[in-house]
């Protein structure tokens, strides 16, 4: 095991006392996440949403087969 690991392992041992649970999220920050959440969701659902309800295009627009673009000599 490299020196490296063995000292964040020894920093991740410390940061929890022995006996101690480890405290999950507090009251606020599931509420912070929670609407985070929400927010991404409705926003990617609005996006979608709002490609997918414009018309179909009444002409196809393609680029013209040959395409003279002057840089190569015949």
């Amino acid at each position: 095991m490299s020196v490296l690991t063995r000292q964040l392992l020894a920093l991740a041992a410390d940061a929890v006392e022995p006996g101690k649970p480890v405290a999950g999220l507090t009251p606020a920050g599931a509420t912070i996440m929670t609407l985070s959440i929400a927010l991404v969701l409705a926003m990617t659902i609005f996006c979608f949403w709002r490609i997918m309800r414009e018309p179909a295009p009444e002409t196809h627009h393609h680029a013209p087969l040959e395409i003279e673009t002057d840089d190569v000599e015949q």
